[in-house]
């Protein structure tokens, strides 16, 4: 009577061999949902380590920066963003171009240097920077930073289109440092000269008096 009730036992799953073949069922869904945790971890991975390829170096403020100050090489340093659509930040390459110009407001520590936080650079021996309040007809719609112009000491009375800035005497030559279009008053700008030393009286009373005009010079000295 011992043989039947064993072999009962074995049939019915309660046996060592019964309790092997549920061990086995149980842990074959457990291994697939193990391999497909690790392949997402590693799909997951993977795209963390493709994002951050496509990150870009771009300078930051390390330490802060005082409106009008000079910044420095010790003031930057470089991190890597990953940046959509248009974006003003400067590139690591131009840390070089950046040290030694101004800072245009006051740049926090941590905080991403733009093209518009960079001032110009302070001028040479024998060199002064100057502002001028130009209006429509006063100087070049197309002036630019960069540009080579001759001011010119405009006669008093009323002048249009580019007989301002195309007649006058000379008051002296410069280089255009900045231009800012007047948002409230449109057609007009103040532009930043850099000039000579010799010539920023004359260049300083024509701006007081109203009566300057702005003419580009061409390549070569040619206006």
């Amino acid at each position: 009577m011992a043989a039947p009730a064993q072999v009962t036992r074995a049939v019915g799953g309660r046996g060592p061999a019964g309790v092997a073949l549920q061990a086995r069922r149980r842990s074959g869904p457990l291994a697939v949902a193990g391999v497909l945790l690790v392949a997402g971890c590693a799909l997951a991975f993977a795209l963390a380590w493709l994002r951050a390829g496509d990150r870009a170096p771009v300078l930051a403020i390390s330490r802060t920066v005082a409106a009008g100050q000079l910044i420095t090489a010790d003031d930057l340093t470089v991190v890597r963003i990953s940046a959509q659509g248009q974006v003003t930040l400067v590139p690591a390459s131009q840390e070089a171009a950046v040290a030694g110009h101004t800072a245009t407001a006051t740049l926090p520590a941590g905080s991403l240097l733009s093209s518009g936080d960079i001032g110009a650079a302070p001028p040479g021996a024998g060199q002064a920077l100057v502002g001028v309040a130009v209006k429509a007809g006063q100087f070049p719609p197309d002036l630019a930073a960069g540009d080579t112009v001759d001011v010119l000491a405009t006669p008093a009375g009323p002048a249009t289109g580019d007989s301002a800035a195309g007649s006058g005497l000379p008051a002296g030559r410069a280089v255009v440092v900045l231009v800012s279009q007047q948002q409230d008053t449109p057609g007009t700008a103040v532009v930043e000269l850099r000039v000579p030393q010799d010539a920023l009286p004359q260049v300083a009373a024509a701006a007081a008096a109203g009566q300057i005009g702005l003419a580009t010079v061409a390549p070569g000295g040619a206006q």
